[in-house]
């Protein structure tokens, strides 16, 4: 247990002052509507202080609390956070700034490595083999997955919608095969995990 209990430390999960939950949040998969818009007042996170966020880390029974992670396509992520930079943070993703030149050339020499939104799923889910959450819920079955998720947390099943990224269907950006290619790579481990197709 220690060896996994550092693992969930490293991933910074969001905690919840009542002791119900630990959320492993991915970047561009519901976080900040979750986070944000529904259980704020509860939330311990890395952005409130590093001394007290540790010391909340250290004195959880994390075996006591309800561990879900939201996981989202990565063929769609990818899409998502590429647009969401470019649109907030220019300095990592130009605006004009291509999707399929971005992922040729930038993204296939640094990968996920480039910025945390494009960090991999996995270790949010798996350890040493073996799954340490009690839920995954899937961002394309968002609205059913929360109400099974805030009937375990004791919160509300509305779950607004924040920061949406503005981009068409994530489809339409892979008619490049070296593209998709790059991005199957990348993420195979996800894709193979949490059992996901490009549709």
């Amino acid at each position: 247990m220690d060896k996994l209990r550092e693992h969930i430390i490293t991933q910074r999960p969001i905690l919840d002052v009542m002791n119900k939950f630990v959320f492993f949040a991915n970047a561009k998969v519901a976080q900040k509507s979750i986070a944000w818009g529904v259980v704020k007042k509860r939330c311990i996170m890395k952005n409130h202080g590093r001394r007290n966020y540790r010391k909340f880390l250290n004195t959880r029974d994390f075996n006591n609390m309800f561990k879900f992670t939201i996981v989202r396509n990565p063929f769609d992520r990818v899409v998502s956070a590429f647009h969401y930079l470019q649109e907030h943070h220019p300095e990592t993703i130009s605006a004009d700034e291509n999707f399929v030149d971005f992922i040729k050339t930038r993204f296939s020499k640094y990968g996920v490595e480039i910025d945390r939104h494009f960090h991999h799923q996995y270790p949010n889910i798996i350890f040493n083999g073996n799954i340490f959450v009690d839920y995954i819920g899937r961002f394309e079955n968002l609205k059913d997955d929360w109400k099974t998720i805030a009937s375990k947390i004791d919160c509300s099943q509305e779950l607004p919608h924040i920061n949406k990224s503005k981009h068409e269907p994530y489809q339409t950006y892979y008619d490049d095969k070296e593209c998709f290619e790059i991005v199957s790579s990348v993420y195979k481990k996800d894709i193979e995990l949490l059992e996901y197709s490009y549709e």
